[in-house]
């Protein structure tokens, strides 16, 4: 199916009328002129993530003690994964918070996106700031440094390397250590910026995780490392996931960026990827400046209008889905 969907056309959507006027259809969906709505949204959904965190534990305490931890880790995980892409995603693109300086409001956003990455030793300015914009120019490219094709895996690879994260104890260390020298060495360094060195990330983990962990692990501390250790897990495999449903199964062989990622509309797709990118990373990349929370509105305007021969191509059904990520 990947092959007879590129083989149909692959450069005829490049420049396209109907790609176009679909980006038009969405740009006023990127007014974020109330400002206060905008932001308390994105507040009140951050103050609701984290919440998860002391409601996990809550909810998961009078469970028998090691499918408390399980279930604790799952949960967490999925809250790291989400805080990136709630959070760090959206400042790099200045619109978790908004204001009408946009020099103080590239500001906010560097704030916040520091804080989150800073826990995780990632280098914002770096990995998002640059990083994350060169993606949207160079999707799936030898260069893009967030998603190159060598690290969207499909098939037995992508099976493979997720049986080894959760079975191989202390394998996903070993999993982000790579992601993080990859990045380093991909994503251009910006000129007139800080590049936070190794020095200042592993004092803003080892202080961050430090105060988060206090508490749990001088109460508990086998149960709170085991916890850790799983949502690591969680998190890393969430990512693969995520880079894999966006970009993988043969999107590299169109020419048009718009066109190297798709849609996901399986059930629960949003309690699997919450706040909406990876749902709905077609509509993001075609136009990147709709918040998240408006993402599920733009697809129901313009979903109708896709050309039929490129239906299943942006939009797979769950089974063309999983052959086309899992079977290629």
């Amino acid at each position: 199916m990947r092959g007879s969907m590129v083989s149909a056309n692959p450069d005829e959507a490049r420049g396209e009328a109907w790609l176009e006027e679909l980006a038009e259809q969405g740009r006023p969906l990127t007014d974020k002129s109330n400002h206060w709505r905008h932001n308390a949204i994105n507040l009140a959904s951050l103050a609701l993530l984290l919440a998860v965190v002391p409601g996990s534990y809550l909810a998961f305490r009078r469970l028998p003690t090691p499918l408390a931890i399980a279930m604790m880790g799952l949960v967490n995980g999925t809250v790291v994964f989400s805080l990136f892409t709630l959070v760090v995603h959206e400042a790099s693109h200045d619109q978790f918070l908004v204001v009408r300086s946009e020099r103080l409001c590239r500001r906010l956003n560097d704030v916040f996106g520091w804080a989150v990455c800073l826990l995780f030793t990632r280098d914002y300015e770096v990995h998002w700031r640059v990083g994350h914009n060169v993606h949207h120019r160079r999707v799936l490219e030898d260069d893009d440094p967030q998603n190159c094709a060598k690290y969207v895996l499909e098939g037995r690879e992508l099976l493979t390397k997720l049986a080894k994260v959760w079975l191989i104890p202390l394998y996903e260390l070993e999993v982000y250590r790579l992601w993080m020298k990859g990045l380093d060495d991909r994503c251009p360094k910006p000129e007139a910026s800080y590049d936070a060195g190794p020095w200042l990330r592993g004092a803003g983990f080892l202080v961050g995780w430090t105060v988060i962990l206090f508490v749990p692990f001088r109460e508990a501390p086998v149960a709170t490392l085991i916890t850790t250790l799983v949502a690591i897990k969680m998190a890393i495999t969430l990512n693969f996931l995520k880079s894999s449903f966006e970009h993988g199964g043969g999107y590299r062989e169109v020419e048009d960026q718009r066109l190297k990622t798709r849609g996901l509309i399986f059930p629960l797709k949003d309690l699997c990827f919450p706040f909406c990118i990876t749902p709905y990373h077609w509509e993001h990349h075609l136009v990147p400046g709709i918040p998240w929370y408006r993402l599920p509105r733009y697809r129901r305007a313009i979903a109708h209008q896709v050309p039929d021969a490129w239906r299943d191509w942006i939009f797979p059904p769950g089974p063309v889905l999983l052959q086309r990520v899992l079977l290629p």
